[in-house]
C-alpha cells in the first residue's frame, strides 16, 4: 500500500517533466568578469515579449553551469536570455528546440550574445556639483544603480550604457546639499541609441522615497 501511494505521488512529477526539456546553462561572459546572471528568461523564437518566469535558482557566475527545465517548443525554437545584476543582458536568438519527452539540452552564453546598449549622456546644469546619479526600474522603490564613481561639477557630463529596452527607468540626481532632481519614467533605450538628458531647473519639491 504504501509503494502504491508513493507511484501516485511521483505522477503529478513524472508528468510535469514529460513537457519540458532539461537545459544546461553556461555562463560564458568574460568581459565584464563580474556578469553573473541573477535570471535566465526564455521566449519563443518570432515574440517579443519575455512571459516565462525566471528559470534560475540563485546566481549563475561566470564559468559556472545551471541546469533548468524549459518549456516544450517544437515546432519552434527558443530565445534565451541572461541578466545580470545591473541589468545587463545576454540574448541568443533560436536559441534551443524542446521536442520531449525529456530532451537535454546545452547552451554557452559569450561577449557575443551581449545585446547592444544604448549611451545616455547627463550633463549637470543644476548650477551645483552632482555627487550622486541614481537609476532605479519605474516602478520599484529602490535606487540600485549608482553610476557616478566621482562628483559631477556644474556644467559636466558623463555617458554611460543601458541595456534593457524591456525597462522603463527613472533617474534622480543629489548634489552636495542634498537636494534632488529626479525624471521619471523615461522612455524606454532603444538598441544603439543615444540620448541626451539634461538635469537642470529647480531642484524637486518631493520626498527621496517616491
Amino acid at each position: 500500500m504504501r509503494r502504491l501511494l508513493l507511484i501516485l505521488a511521483l505522477l503529478p512529477a513524472l508528468s510535469a517533466c514529460s513537457d519540458t526539456c532539461r537545459l544546461r546553462v553556461t555562463n560564458g561572459v568574460t568581459d565584464p568578469a563580474d556578469a553573473g546572471f541573477n535570471a535566465i528568461q526564455v521566449r519563443l523564437e518570432g515574440t517579443s515579449y519575455w512571459a516565462e518566469p525566471d528559470l534560475l535558482d540563485g546566481r549563475l557566475d561566470p564559468d559556472d553551469t545551471r541546469a533548468v527545465r524549459v518549456r516544450e517548443s517544437g515546432p519552434f525554437p527558443l530565445d534565451v536570455r541572461g541578466t545580470d545584476a545591473l541589468g545587463r543582458t545576454w540574448t541568443r536568438l533560436d536559441a534551443v528546440l524542446c521536442e520531449p519527452p525529456d530532451e537535454s539540452l546545452q547552451l554557452t552564453l559569450t561577449d557575443a550574445d551581449r545585446d547592444q546598449p544604448c549611451t545616455w549622456t547627463v550633463t549637470n546644469g543644476t548650477g551645483t556639483t552632482i555627487v550622486n546619479l541614481r537609476l532605479r526600474r519605474a516602478g520599484t522603490v529602490a535606487w540600485a544603480r549608482e553610476v557616478l564613481e566621482e562628483d559631477l561639477a556644474d556644467g559636466a557630463e558623463i555617458g554611460f550604457a543601458m541595456d534593457d529596452d524591456d525597462v522603463v527607468w527613472d533617474l534622480q540626481v543629489t548634489n552636495d546639499a542634498g537636494d534632488l532632481w529626479s525624471r521619471f519614467d523615461l522612455p524606454r533605450c532603444a538598441d544603439g541609441a543615444d540620448r541626451s538628458l539634461p538635469i537642470d531647473g529647480a531642484p524637486d519639491d518631493l520626498p527621496e522615497a517616491r
